[in-house]
């Protein structure tokens, strides 16, 4: 059941810094079992801004870096567990586009309680809803298609 929620309509920095205020208060709270913070710049930049090739990207990817640090320093690893992932990738000159590899490879990095260290095969994001249950201890769904 979702108790407290925050959606900022935008997607650039100041929408970043805006989502990071809202969520710093639950981070801090000991009593919030699950925290989804959407850093959206880097898709800002991938879009809007030129792409990988363009400083902005590089920019961007640097803020992005700094927010999960701060993120990480309101966790113990011993109990708690981050998840950091996107949703696509983009082409060079920015954007989405076909099935190039650039475009349809995510990022999936976990770290914390109950995550065997390893790199593991390709994920797909059927998987990522799967493996949070799992590592809740919650049962899958029986429609649950991912491994």
């Amino acid at each position: 059941m979702v108790e407290r929620g925050f959606f900022d309509p935008g997607d650039d920095l100041a929408a970043d810094e805006r989502v990071m205020a809202a969520a710093r208060p639950w981070l801090k709270n000991e009593e919030i079992r699950f925290i989804l913070v959407h850093i959206d710049q880097v898709d800002f930049a991938g879009h809007n801004e030129g792409g990988p090739r363009d400083e902005r990207w590089n920019q961007a990817a640097g803020r992005a870096d700094a927010y999960l640090a701060e993120i990480q320093n309101y966790l113990d690893l011993s109990q708690d567990v981050i998840i950091i992932t996107s949703d696509h990738g983009h082409i060079l000159a920015g954007g989405h586009g076909g099935y190039d590899a650039d475009t349809l490879a995510e990022p999936l990095v976990l770290a914390g309680k109950g995550v065997q260290p390893g790199s593991y095969p390709d994920v797909e994001m059927v998987d990522i809803p799967t493996t949070i249950a799992a590592l809740f201890g919650a049962r899958l769904p029986a429609a649950s298609q991912g491994r």
